[in-house]
Protein backbone atom coordinates (compact mmCIF):
# COMPACT_ATOMS: atom_id res chain seq x y z
CA UNK A 1 0.00 0.00 0.00
CA UNK A 2 2.81 2.16 0.60
CA UNK A 3 4.22 1.81 -2.90
CA UNK A 4 0.59 3.16 -3.92
CA UNK A 5 0.49 6.62 -1.68
CA UNK A 6 3.84 6.99 -3.08
CA UNK A 7 2.79 6.86 -6.85
CA UNK A 8 -0.72 8.69 -5.74
CA UNK A 9 2.05 11.64 -4.65
CA UNK A 10 4.03 11.80 -6.98
CA UNK A 11 1.32 11.91 -9.42
CA UNK A 12 -0.76 14.59 -8.22
CA UNK A 13 2.58 16.87 -7.78
CA UNK A 14 4.05 16.29 -10.99
CA UNK A 15 1.27 16.27 -13.18
CA UNK A 16 0.18 19.81 -12.51
CA UNK A 17 3.58 21.38 -12.36
CA UNK A 18 5.45 21.68 -15.04
CA UNK A 19 8.18 18.31 -14.05
CA UNK A 20 6.68 15.66 -15.97
CA UNK A 21 4.62 13.25 -14.43
CA UNK A 22 5.07 9.87 -16.69
CA UNK A 23 8.90 10.50 -16.24
CA UNK A 24 8.20 10.39 -12.36
CA UNK A 25 6.64 7.29 -12.21
CA UNK A 26 8.29 5.83 -14.82
CA UNK A 27 11.43 6.49 -12.10
CA UNK A 28 9.79 6.24 -9.34
CA UNK A 29 7.79 3.13 -10.46
CA UNK A 30 11.56 1.47 -11.77
CA UNK A 31 13.33 2.24 -8.19
CA UNK A 32 10.72 0.91 -6.32
CA UNK A 33 10.28 -2.07 -9.13
CA UNK A 34 6.52 -1.46 -8.38
CA UNK A 35 5.43 0.01 -12.35
CA UNK A 36 2.36 -1.07 -13.10
CA UNK A 37 0.54 0.26 -16.04
CA UNK A 38 -2.79 -0.66 -14.75
CA UNK A 39 -1.98 1.50 -11.40
CA UNK A 40 -0.69 4.44 -13.43
CA UNK A 41 -3.92 4.80 -15.79
CA UNK A 42 -5.69 4.70 -12.69
CA UNK A 43 -4.20 7.72 -10.77
CA UNK A 44 -4.46 9.77 -13.48
CA UNK A 45 -8.31 9.33 -13.31
CA UNK A 46 -7.49 10.83 -9.73
CA UNK A 47 -6.05 13.74 -11.63
CA UNK A 48 -9.58 13.88 -13.86
CA UNK A 49 -11.28 14.40 -11.11
CA UNK A 50 -8.89 17.13 -9.00
CA UNK A 51 -9.17 19.52 -12.42
CA UNK A 52 -13.46 18.74 -12.79
CA UNK A 53 -14.11 19.82 -9.35
CA UNK A 54 -11.02 22.92 -9.85
CA UNK A 55 -12.15 23.96 -12.86
CA UNK A 56 -16.19 23.43 -12.32
CA UNK A 57 -16.43 27.04 -13.31
CA UNK A 58 -14.68 27.25 -16.67
CA UNK A 59 -15.68 23.67 -17.23
CA UNK A 60 -19.59 25.02 -17.36
CA UNK A 61 -18.49 28.12 -19.30
CA UNK A 62 -16.47 25.55 -22.19
CA UNK A 63 -19.81 23.36 -22.32
CA UNK A 64 -22.66 26.63 -22.76
CA UNK A 65 -19.92 28.37 -25.33
CA UNK A 66 -19.39 26.37 -28.27
CA UNK A 67 -16.58 28.36 -29.76
CA UNK A 68 -14.85 27.71 -26.10
CA UNK A 69 -15.57 23.76 -27.07
CA UNK A 70 -14.11 23.71 -30.21
CA UNK A 71 -10.68 25.68 -28.87
CA UNK A 72 -10.81 22.58 -26.37
CA UNK A 73 -11.29 20.25 -28.90
CA UNK A 74 -8.43 22.11 -31.39
CA UNK A 75 -6.12 21.76 -28.40
CA UNK A 76 -7.04 18.16 -27.30
CA UNK A 77 -7.54 15.95 -30.42
CA UNK A 78 -3.80 16.33 -31.86
CA UNK A 79 -2.25 14.74 -29.11
CA UNK A 80 -5.11 11.71 -28.86
CA UNK A 81 -4.47 11.31 -32.32
CA UNK A 82 -0.83 10.47 -32.38
CA UNK A 83 -1.04 8.64 -28.67
CA UNK A 84 -3.27 6.24 -30.45
CA UNK A 85 -1.38 5.86 -33.36
CA UNK A 86 1.77 5.43 -31.97
CA UNK A 87 0.94 3.68 -28.88
CA UNK A 88 3.06 0.60 -29.41
CA UNK A 89 6.31 3.28 -29.36
CA UNK A 90 5.07 5.33 -26.87
CA UNK A 91 5.13 1.88 -24.41
CA UNK A 92 8.46 0.79 -26.15
CA UNK A 93 9.67 4.00 -24.47
CA UNK A 94 8.58 3.34 -21.29
CA UNK A 95 10.60 0.02 -20.99
CA UNK A 96 12.71 -0.01 -18.15
CA UNK A 97 15.73 -0.53 -19.61
CA UNK A 98 15.91 2.32 -21.34
CA UNK A 99 13.93 4.31 -19.02
CA UNK A 100 16.88 6.49 -17.81
CA UNK A 101 17.98 7.65 -21.31
CA UNK A 102 14.50 8.32 -22.67
CA UNK A 103 13.62 10.80 -19.77
CA UNK A 104 16.36 12.62 -19.49
CA UNK A 105 16.42 13.96 -23.37
CA UNK A 106 12.67 14.64 -22.84
CA UNK A 107 13.82 16.64 -19.45
CA UNK A 108 16.52 18.07 -21.44
CA UNK A 109 14.14 19.50 -24.11
CA UNK A 110 11.03 20.46 -21.97
CA UNK A 111 13.75 22.86 -19.97
CA UNK A 112 14.46 24.67 -23.12
CA UNK A 113 11.21 25.14 -23.87
CA UNK A 114 10.04 26.03 -20.44
CA UNK A 115 12.86 28.29 -20.65
CA UNK A 116 12.13 30.65 -24.16
CA UNK A 117 8.40 30.13 -22.26
CA UNK A 118 9.56 32.21 -19.01
CA UNK A 119 11.58 34.67 -21.68
CA UNK A 120 8.87 35.36 -23.67
CA UNK A 121 6.64 35.66 -20.42
CA UNK A 122 9.16 38.34 -19.18
CA UNK A 123 9.58 40.53 -22.24
CA UNK A 124 6.00 40.27 -23.19
CA UNK A 125 2.73 39.42 -20.73
CA UNK A 126 -0.32 38.67 -23.35
CA UNK A 127 -3.59 39.79 -22.17
CA UNK A 128 -5.44 37.23 -23.45
CA UNK A 129 -7.87 35.30 -21.11
CA UNK A 130 -8.77 32.53 -23.51
CA UNK A 131 -7.08 31.57 -26.81
CA UNK A 132 -8.06 32.44 -29.76
CA UNK A 133 -8.89 29.29 -32.11
CA UNK A 134 -5.05 30.32 -34.12
CA UNK A 135 -3.60 29.61 -30.09
CA UNK A 136 -5.69 26.57 -29.27
CA UNK A 137 -4.18 24.68 -32.16
CA UNK A 138 -0.77 25.73 -31.72
CA UNK A 139 -1.41 24.43 -28.08
CA UNK A 140 -2.32 21.37 -29.59
CA UNK A 141 0.43 20.74 -31.66
CA UNK A 142 3.02 21.62 -28.91
CA UNK A 143 1.10 18.61 -26.24
CA UNK A 144 2.38 15.92 -29.05
CA UNK A 145 6.00 16.38 -28.04
CA UNK A 146 4.40 15.52 -24.33
CA UNK A 147 4.09 11.90 -25.38
CA UNK A 148 8.17 11.85 -24.90
CA UNK A 149 8.66 10.94 -20.62
CA UNK A 150 10.15 13.78 -19.52
CA UNK A 151 8.65 16.81 -21.61
CA UNK A 152 5.20 17.46 -19.16
CA UNK A 153 2.23 17.61 -20.64
CA UNK A 154 1.16 20.79 -18.80
CA UNK A 155 4.62 22.28 -19.03
CA UNK A 156 5.00 21.83 -22.92
CA UNK A 157 0.68 23.20 -22.92
CA UNK A 158 1.58 26.30 -20.95
CA UNK A 159 4.75 26.86 -22.34
CA UNK A 160 3.79 27.29 -25.88
CA UNK A 161 0.25 29.11 -24.81
CA UNK A 162 2.53 31.51 -23.50
CA UNK A 163 4.81 31.91 -26.49
CA UNK A 164 1.00 32.48 -28.61
CA UNK A 165 1.20 35.85 -26.06
CA UNK A 166 -1.35 33.97 -23.39
CA UNK A 167 -0.37 35.45 -20.17
CA UNK A 168 1.19 32.98 -17.22
CA UNK A 169 -2.48 31.96 -15.92
CA UNK A 170 -4.35 32.06 -18.55
CA UNK A 171 -1.90 29.68 -20.02
CA UNK A 172 -1.73 27.09 -17.01
CA UNK A 173 -5.62 27.46 -16.94
CA UNK A 174 -6.03 26.10 -20.46
CA UNK A 175 -3.15 23.72 -20.23
CA UNK A 176 -5.31 22.26 -17.26
CA UNK A 177 -8.52 22.46 -19.23
CA UNK A 178 -7.35 20.36 -21.99
CA UNK A 179 -5.64 18.37 -19.36
CA UNK A 180 -9.46 16.87 -18.41
CA UNK A 181 -10.34 15.38 -22.00
CA UNK A 182 -6.94 13.90 -22.58
CA UNK A 183 -6.44 12.16 -19.03
CA UNK A 184 -10.15 11.02 -18.74
CA UNK A 185 -10.01 9.37 -22.91
CA UNK A 186 -6.42 8.35 -21.81
CA UNK A 187 -6.40 6.83 -18.60
CA UNK A 188 -10.36 5.08 -19.43
CA UNK A 189 -8.95 3.17 -22.70
CA UNK A 190 -5.73 2.47 -20.88
CA UNK A 191 -7.71 0.41 -18.17
CA UNK A 192 -10.71 -1.31 -20.73
CA UNK A 193 -7.20 -2.09 -22.99
CA UNK A 194 -4.97 -3.86 -19.88
CA UNK A 195 -7.86 -5.40 -18.20
CA UNK A 196 -8.27 -6.03 -14.61
CA UNK A 197 -6.07 -8.78 -14.97
CA UNK A 198 -3.17 -7.05 -15.54
CA UNK A 199 -3.19 -5.12 -11.87
CA UNK A 200 -1.32 -6.58 -9.19
CA UNK A 201 -3.70 -4.08 -6.87
CA UNK A 202 -6.90 -4.57 -5.57
CA UNK A 203 -9.88 -2.46 -6.33
CA UNK A 204 -10.18 -0.94 -2.74
CA UNK A 205 -6.15 0.05 -2.74
CA UNK A 206 -6.81 1.14 -6.88
CA UNK A 207 -9.76 3.26 -5.13
CA UNK A 208 -7.89 4.99 -2.27
CA UNK A 209 -4.89 5.59 -4.95
CA UNK A 210 -7.48 7.65 -7.16
CA UNK A 211 -8.58 9.58 -3.64
CA UNK A 212 -5.24 10.13 -2.70
CA UNK A 213 -3.96 11.59 -5.98
CA UNK A 214 -7.41 13.44 -6.60
CA UNK A 215 -7.43 15.26 -2.72
CA UNK A 216 -3.54 16.19 -2.92
CA UNK A 217 -3.96 17.56 -6.75
CA UNK A 218 -6.63 19.55 -5.40
CA UNK A 219 -4.60 21.74 -3.32
CA UNK A 220 -1.68 21.25 -5.45
CA UNK A 221 -3.66 23.40 -8.04
CA UNK A 222 -4.71 26.31 -5.87
CA UNK A 223 -1.47 26.70 -4.79
CA UNK A 224 0.08 26.79 -8.40
CA UNK A 225 -2.47 29.07 -9.63
CA UNK A 226 -1.74 31.32 -7.02
CA UNK A 227 1.76 31.23 -7.25
CA UNK A 228 1.93 31.56 -11.27
CA UNK A 229 -0.02 34.67 -10.56
CA UNK A 230 2.95 36.47 -8.67
CA UNK A 231 5.93 34.23 -9.65
CA UNK A 232 7.13 32.72 -12.82
CA UNK A 233 8.13 29.48 -14.24
CA UNK A 234 12.54 29.63 -13.14
CA UNK A 235 11.56 27.60 -9.99
CA UNK A 236 10.34 24.05 -12.24
CA UNK A 237 13.41 25.37 -14.99
CA UNK A 238 15.85 24.80 -11.96
CA UNK A 239 14.36 21.95 -10.71
CA UNK A 240 14.26 20.44 -13.99
CA UNK A 241 17.90 20.97 -14.18
CA UNK A 242 18.53 19.40 -11.08
CA UNK A 243 16.76 16.27 -11.93
CA UNK A 244 18.68 16.00 -15.17
CA UNK A 245 22.04 16.22 -12.96
CA UNK A 246 20.40 13.27 -11.29
CA UNK A 247 19.53 11.18 -13.82
CA UNK A 248 23.20 11.64 -15.59
CA UNK A 249 24.76 10.52 -12.41
CA UNK A 250 22.52 7.53 -11.98
CA UNK A 251 22.92 6.76 -15.55
CA UNK A 252 27.13 7.15 -14.96
CA UNK A 253 26.85 5.17 -11.58
CA UNK A 254 24.47 2.15 -13.16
Amino acid sequence: MYVIIILALIQAISEFLPISSSGHLALFGSLLDKSNPYLDASLHLGTALALLVFLRQEVMEVIRDLRKLFGLALATLPVLGVAYLLKDQIEWLHQDQRVLWVVMVGLIFGTLLLWLADYRGVKAKGQLRWPTLRQACLVGLGQISSLWPGVSRSGSSTATAVLTGLDLVSSAKFSFLTAIPITLIVGGYSLLDLGSTQSQYSYPQLLAGVGITAISGYFILRYLIKYLARHNLRVFIYYRLFLIFVLGLMIVLK
